[in-house]
């Protein structure tokens, strides 16, 4: 199972300050939000978010409205206290959240290729950021409000985070063939008699 502080990066965009200031009464289940209102710096403590775009509402998914129950049940905190501190009170050392997710990824890499490398590659905590703003816009959601939930000033920046995800090709080429057939376009077997004909 993904680990919960590596969820809520995934699922919601969060980045590493705001998923150490992020404490239990800013998780909204009634409205299905998370409320982004602070960070949390090693030297200053509990900080403001990193822009004026950075104070945020996120939409809470159902994947991650259970993982955050369950993790609720399990630590029994409440309120003010932080969701993944090291204690209630207490944020978590980015190092151990390191070296607990490699250890899980150990564990997951039994399986490996035909070459011998490990089937997943570990990723960070901002990774998972890249790969929620690449899955919300896959989704359709446009850089404008794909980057007000992750808390960007420009879509230049969101456009940057993005990455074409794997496995739409087909569907690529079937709309752009149902695109070209409504500008009318000639269908691939005419093309290949026409350039036939232009190469001899």
């Amino acid at each position: 199972m993904i680990g919960r502080s590596p969820a809520c990066a995934f699922y919601a965009g969060l980045r590493r300050g705001e998923l150490r200031g992020l404490r239990f009464e800013d998780v909204d289940e009634a409205a299905g939000v998370i409320h982004v209102r602070r960070g949390w710096d090693d030297v200053e403590g509990e900080i403001e978010t990193k822009s004026q775009k950075g104070e945020r509402d996120v939409p809470l998914t159902g994947a991650l409205r259970l993982i955050l129950l369950e993790h609720k049940a399990l630590t029994g905190r409440r309120d003010s206290d932080l969701v993944f501190g090291r204690t209630a009170s207490e944020p978590f050392t980015p190092t151990y959240i390191r070296k607990r997710a490699l250890r899980s990824w150990a564990l997951a890499n039994v399986k490996r290729t035909r070459e011998g490398r490990p089937e997943l590659v570990p990723i960070t905590l901002h990774e998972c950021r890249h790969s929620y703003v690449s899955m919300m816009a896959d989704a359709g959601f446009s850089l404008e409000r794909i980057g007000d939930y992750v808390g960007h000033t420009s879509t230049h920046m969101t456009s940057r985070y993005r990455h074409l995800l794997k496995g739409h090709e087909v569907e690529a080429a079937d709309i752009l063939d149902a695109y070209l057939a409504s500008r009318g376009a000639r269908s691939g077997a005419r093309l290949s008699v026409v350039a036939g004909k232009a190469s001899s």
